[in-house]
């Protein structure tokens, strides 16, 4: 029988684990697993890994959490542990019924969070307001040319999918809803990408990066055949405002440098920083203000690169978001004036749309 820690072992083995490669993602797993197994004990075997065994690792690390604070760690160090043991089971490794998770885990962890920290998870889900967003992207003219490409092209987006493309996720053709091309967001399985097309005003700043901004020598280099790709978005220092071909074959941005130019671009529009809004208070924003304009849900889905709108609506949408309450009060106004006339003259309803200008 397979203790925690030999199936771990097993299942981040280089070449025959459950991950491809050693990525930042498989390094992180690895080490939530670890922490995971060094509370529950390295020893115990992974048939004895139960519902109650999980239940138990939730309440040590919500004791142990400050501010009630590490629900989503507690969350994915479970998830990780359970993903493990569905790996270890389809390699029969352990028995078929070992490790197998309660039905709606994650609820009853939530539901348990909140009696054993006396605070309840702390949800920190800054946003801009409207006129700050505005602000930002009058000052995106004088950001770094890739960050500004990066926002114009998936401000609503996940950046750090977007950050990977590549030419070859540039469709340059008579393609997209106004025949002008589009942007190819790659995903995963449960972060599915999206697909951008191209409207005029979005093709004519592609088209200038690439003729003449800082795509320019990897894009002639490209169109010469002598290159088969290119990242749209590459680190490194740029000279005189653009990138040479070697930078933009070798690696795309990093997250960390991505954030230290959105930071100067708050500087340069007199937004003031506050951690946790970054790309993710954009996104949030842009979930708030398109219900303005749309609403049709698979439009606000396919905006933001959502699956449903659930969780588009309980995780990044403001119940209290200005526009929100604007409307709330213009609804409830017109609710009264209704009644109001109702009292009063009785009038039809036709009449009253009438009144209104219905």
């Amino acid at each position: 029988m397979l203790t925690l820690e030999e199936g771990i072992a097993l299942a981040f083995a280089s070449s025959t684990g459950m991950y491809p490669a050693q990525t930042k993602h498989a390094q992180e797993s690895r080490k939530l697993a670890e922490r995971g197994a060094e509370i529950l004990s390295r020893t115990l075997f992974w048939a004895e890994l139960t519902p109650g065994k999980i239940q138990l690792l939730v309440r040590v690390l919500a004791r142990r959490s400050a501010n009630g604070r590490g629900i989503r760690t507690a969350e994915y160090m479970c998830d990780v542990l359970y993903s493990i043991a569905n790996w270890l089971r389809e390699e029969g490794l352990i028995p078929e019924r070992a490790a197998m998770p309660r039905k709606n885990w994650k609820g009853r962890l939530r539901e348990e969070w909140d009696p054993l920290t006396g605070v309840g998870p702390a949800v920190n889900r800054p946003r801009y307001s409207i006129h700050e967003t505005a602000a930002l992207f009058r000052a995106l003219p004088q950001a770094d040319p890739r960050l500004a490409l990066l926002l114009d092209l998936a401000a609503e987006l996940r950046i750090g999918q977007a950050l990977r493309a590549r030419r070859s996720d540039l469709v340059l053709d008579a393609a997209g809803g106004f025949g002008m091309g589009q942007f190819v967001v790659h995903g995963r399985i449960k972060k599915p990408g999206e697909t951008v097309d191209l409207h005029p005003e979005l093709r004519e700043r592609v088209d200038a990066a690439l003729t003449s901004g800082y795509l320019v020598a990897a894009e002639a280099t490209y169109r010469e055949q002598a290159i088969s790709n290119y990242y749209l978005f590459p680190s490194g220092r740029m000279k005189n405002g653009r990138a040479t071909v070697e930078q933009c074959t070798e690696r795309h941005l990093g997250l960390t440098a991505i954030r230290k130019m959105f930071r100067a671009l708050e500087a340069r529009a007199g937004v003031e920083h506050r951690p946790g809004r970054g790309f993710y208070g954009i996104r949030r924003t842009a979930t708030d203000l398109a219900p303005e304009f749309t609403s049709d849900s698979r439009v606000l889905n396919r905006l933001t690169g959502h699956l449903n709108s659930e969780t588009r609506e309980r995780v990044y949408q403001d119940r209290a978001h200005e526009l929100v309450r604007a409307r709330a009060a213009t609804v409830r106004r017109d609710m009264r004036r209704y009644l109001d006339l109702r009292r009063s003259s009785r009038p039809t309803v036709r009449e009253w749309l009438d009144r209104f200008g219905l």
